[in-house]
């Protein structure tokens, strides 16, 4: 039997967040199956020796500084779109899973309007869902031009919760699947590291782990408030605390740890 060729097209593959993780974890699965090429403007190293990469090098915009993200995106999905259509003309493709709605809207949808080549969409936010401030004037403008198209073209939608399944079905028609893969975590990678704060987890009362970066969405404040309860001992944590996040640990009364930010919330 024919083995199947698939794409995945994300950005940032060389970096440590959340969508990349989810993107590399998906190639590897992938790979033992299918054919796959990643396409990204950067890879991590040990990655399985059957993934072939293309490089996708475009403007980074730098010099527009933080409005610098939105014609980063596109500039990454018209490359990619460029890249995956060599790809198409070379050996062909059966399909592309898609991280984004830039990619899908801007990349994805257009190789299939040009070549037939269907895609997954597989959403990590949505734009409509997201509390005012997540993101500046030109981001949110771009994510919510983009956003219904990447939706109603897709072929499949891979949804991380039942939430975003909800917010997939106001754009998509009985024709488009939806399918919920929740992100998986591994808890031995979850805590301080070995040295740092010893006896952090220690004593009675409520502990509550946060891991996520410190921005609007994540309802971080809410959490504190929440857990702030008379007679309990409540433990914060949150990890990948790094300058893009719209929050500062001071704001939250909490205390930085080496890599991470940990918050100890009593009353």
């Amino acid at each position: 039997m024919t083995r199947r060729r698939y794409a995945i097209v994300c950005p940032d593959l060389q970096g440590s967040g959340a969508v990349a993780n989810v993107a590399l974890n998906h190639a590897r699965l992938l790979s033992a199956q299918a054919d796959l090429v990643l396409v990204s403007n950067g890879f991590p190293q040990g990655l399985p020796e059957s993934v072939r990469t293309v490089l996708c090098v475009t403007p980074q915009f730098h010099w527009l500084r933080r409005f610098g993200h939105a014609p980063r995106e596109i500039a990454f999905a018209r490359g990619a779109l460029r890249a995956l259509k060599g790809i198409v003309d070379e050996a062909g493709l059966d399909a592309v899973m898609c991280h984004g709605h830039v990619v899908g809207a801007l990349c994805a949808a257009r190789l299939k309007a040009d070549r037939g080549v269907p895609y997954a969409l597989v959403t990590h936010g949505d734009i409509f869902d997201r509390p005012k401030g997540t993101y500046g004037r030109s981001l949110t403008a771009l994510y919510k031009a983009v956003t219904p198209t990447a939706y109603r073209r897709a072929d499949l939608i891979l949804a991380l919760s039942p939430r975003m399944k909800e917010l997939a079905e106001r754009w998509t028609g009985p024709d488009v699947r939806i399918e919920v893969v929740p992100n998986g975590i591994d808890l031995e990678e979850i805590g301080p590291s070995a040295g740092q704060e010893e006896g952090l987890f220690d004593g009675e009362g409520l502990k509550v782990l946060f891991v996520g970066r410190l921005s609007v969405e994540k309802g971080v404040p809410y959490l504190i408030e929440a857990v702030s309860l008379p007679d309990a001992q409540s433990f914060v944590m949150a990890v990948q605390f790094h300058p893009e996040s719209i929050l500062t640990p001071g704001e939250l009364g909490l205390r930085i740890l080496a890599n991470a930010v940990a918050g100890l919330v009593s009353r």
